[in-house]
């Protein structure tokens, strides 16, 4: 999960199931966000996100959300006024 996590350049984010996706073995978006729940700034954690764009962690942990923000528009992801990723800065499945 870290190298996948890792992989995801500045300025785009993957789901938690295109994560689990591209890990092996596959695994599922569930699993993704109980281990990410856990990890520390050693890797971008903060360029995952729900499959709607928003930030599942706000639900529980309205600071590590508003780093989260931080980290975000750091590169350059401004949120919706709804407060989800837009589209554009999802990495497309792979093929």
């Amino acid at each position: 999960m870290r190298r996948v996590v890792r992989e995801i350049p500045p300025g785009y984010v993957l789901a938690y199931g295109q994560v689990g996706r591209r890990m092996v073995p596959p695994t599922t978006g569930r699993i993704v966000g109980q281990i990410i729940a856990h990890e520390t700034d050693d890797i971008p954690w903060w360029r995952v996100v729900n499959a709607q764009g928003e930030l599942s962690i706000a639900r529980r942990d309205p600071v590590l959300a508003q780093r989260q923000r931080a980290h975000l528009k750091a590169e350059g992801i401004e949120l919706t006024e709804a407060g989800r990723v837009p589209l554009g800065h999802f990495l497309p499945e792979d093929e």
